[in-house]
């Protein structure tokens, strides 16, 4: 897939509209994607050596439950918490830790029941399965007030970061941790690549009517 950098959803609206009135139809979950964001961070070197690749997908999958979320907040949190699923300590794989929390995002029962999500292709949320886990997480990170939303890096914009240091601090109540989380997160990030979807390899010539799924994938 070739990468194109769109200038916000704007563009990619056209994209989209264009599309379908030259006769092709994107996926609901394509024209979704175009429209949701303007762009997101791709994962730093130490990311993708730090964050298994299965569950780094999870992370970047989860987070477009919730427009604006930056998916290395919640891989920090989810490093922070169990070290991506990897802790052999009480609570992580089973049962419950000292302070009554489960699964590889920690949960509380109380919260678990309240924002329990079953990931994709999952029927009953697990709260020691890491996707669903991740999900969830996403979920409550999303009620509390992550997802900016912004169509820039969230660097430039003061306020959502306010309200992005909130959202942490809901999770755990300490400042300790947030400044932990947003360090973590900040190691995560890569550069900022605007509208990383599958319109934008249409546009780039990656997709055409003809051939959705692209020039080297088989029909």
């Amino acid at each position: 897939m070739k990468w194109l950098a769109l200038a916000g959803a704007p563009v990619a609206g056209a994209v989209v509209f264009l599309l379908i009135f030259s006769g092709y139809i994107p996926p609901p979950t394509v024209v979704t994607d175009a429209l949701a964001a303007g762009g997101e961070y791709a994962p730093s070197t130490l990311a993708k050596s730090d964050i298994p690749a299965d569950v780094l997908s999870i992370y970047q999958a989860a987070v477009r439950t919730c427009p604006g979320m930056d998916w290395a907040v919640l891989a920090a949190i989810g490093k922070i918490e169990t070290n991506h699923g990897r802790s052999t300590l009480p609570g992580v794989h089973s049962g419950q830790n000292s302070a009554g929390a489960m699964g590889p995002m920690q949960f509380l029962q109380g919260t678990w029941n309240a924002y329990k999500v079953a990931a994709p292709g999952h029927v009953i949320p697990n709260v020691y399965d890491i996707a669903d886990a991740i999900y969830s997480g996403a979920k409550y990170l999303c009620s509390n007030g992550a997802g900016i939303g912004l169509p820039l890096p969230p660097t430039s914009d003061a306020a959502a970061w306010k309200k992005l240091h909130e959202a942490i601090w809901r999770y755990n109540n300490a400042d300790w941790y947030v400044n932990q989380v947003e360090a973590q997160a900040d190691s995560y990030r890569g550069a900022w690549v605007a509208a990383i979807t599958p319109i934008a390899a249409v546009a780039a010539g990656g997709i055409t009517p003809g051939n959705p799924a692209g020039p080297d994938c088989p029909h």
